[in-house]
């Protein structure tokens, strides 16, 4: 029985399913040897499931810091009100016994969203693992796609027999030993030298990258190379911007466009009822006779300052999960891949065809640099 609605599928540029595999090598027989990696899979499976571990973990320790924060004013403010409606006849020793439970529960609150939200207790490695495994991801994916330019010699002579695509699985091999053994046990010092913006960020991942990518003569064997291109790199990073942007309509949602209409709305609705509560409160001022006296009352400014608060803990989940910078980031890069697919369609020779597919990657390599950085300031701190 089909399904009412299809999930998104993740990954399938990498090939990572049996059935992606199989579509590839209906379509591109030629050259599925070059697409189809296995160990470079196998590797970024190993990076893939654990950032979308650390990241969930990480999102939820931001939300209890928040959720603490607002515990800890919520609660001292409710303290006044809470002791005081005991009455007399509670006695002083309820009221202060009272107070001290309150101020207690206050002060835990409090100090567990310093550590959590502040410190980075919880929250700081599980977000660190996060970027970390996210960054070797999307540089193992660079990788895959900078083999298809500057790798396109060898390629094209490991179209000739099985000997030569042998002689290319053991160079590739070589290529890939030299990539993991830049990165792997190095991760903390390749994310730190990639969002460092005052310094030149080194893009490519193959040697020598900067002379080979237009050596190889015109050849319609190479077609399947640029088709496959196309494919799996253009279209593939444009769907997934178009799937970053919708709306999904959920109340909680990844989607950083409903996020932000979410939050907007909920602060919106916290500023309407802060407005009518002070209305309410200056008419039982002016006359304390009216049906309005009930809001020139204790009970009436404690609800003033829960609202704030609201007010307050909603802006900081809106800072910790950063919609608009997020949308903003990927209108952007939606465009500029849209504008290479139109230029790559037009281009007439490979080796033009080669230029922009240098573009994409420096293009592809710039908004991973923008996602790191705007993740790694983002911060759950109310």
């Amino acid at each position: 029985m089909a399904a009412a609605f299809d999930n998104h599928k993740f990954n399938d540029d990498l090939l990572l399913q049996d059935a992606d595999r199989r579509l590839a090598a209906k379509q591109y027989p030629s050259i599925f040897h070059v697409l189809d990696h296995p160990e470079l899979r196998e590797l970024f499976l190993q990076y893939d499931a654990p950032a979308k571990r650390a990241k969930s973990t990480g999102l939820k320790a931001g939300l209890w810091a928040i959720g603490f924060g607002f515990c800890a004013l919520a609660v001292a403010a409710s303290e006044f009100l809470v002791t005081h409606s005991l009455g007399d006849p509670a006695g002083a020793e309820v009221h202060d016994w009272t107070s001290v439970v309150l101020a207690t529960i206050s002060a835990l609150c409090g100090l567990l969203s310093f550590l959590i939200g502040t410190m980075g207790v919880l929250s700081a490695g599980r977000k660190r693992k996060w970027l970390h495994s996210r960054l070797m991801t999307e540089r193992i994916r660079q990788f895959h796609f900078h083999t298809l330019i500057f790798r396109l010699p060898q390629i094209f002579a490991s179209l000739r027999d099985d000997v030569a695509r042998s002689e290319f699985f053991s160079e590739r091999a070589l290529w890939f030993e030299s990539f993991k053994l830049r990165f792997t046990g190095k991760l903390d010092s390749a994310f730190s030298s990639t969002i460092r913006e005052e310094k030149k960020l080194d893009v490519w991942l193959h040697d020598g990258s900067q002379t080979r990518a237009n050596t190889v003569h015109e050849s319609k064997d190479l077609d399947p190379v640029f088709s496959a291109y196309r494919e799996f790199r253009i279209l593939h990073q444009l769907d997934y911007a178009d799937y970053k942007l919708q709306n999904d309509y959920r109340i909680i949602s990844v989607m950083p466009r409903r996020q932000l209409v979410v939050l907007s709305q909920a602060a919106f609705t916290w500023l309407i009822l802060l407005f009518v509560m002070h209305v309410g409160v200056l008419a039982g001022a002016l006359s304390p006779a009216s049906i309005f006296a009930a809001f020139h009352s204790s009970n009436a400014i404690v609800l003033i300052i829960w609202l704030a608060l609201a007010a307050l803990a909603t802006r900081a989940v809106e800072e910790g999960l950063q919609p608009e910078r997020e949308i903003e980031r990927y209108q952007q890069y939606r465009s500029a891949v849209r504008a290479i697919l139109e230029r790559y369609d037009e281009a007439s020779t490979q080796k033009s065809k080669l230029e922009i597919m240098r573009e994409m990657e420096r293009l592809a390599f710039d908004e991973m640099h923008n996602f790191l950085i705007t993740n790694e300031r983002a911060r759950f701190v109310m």
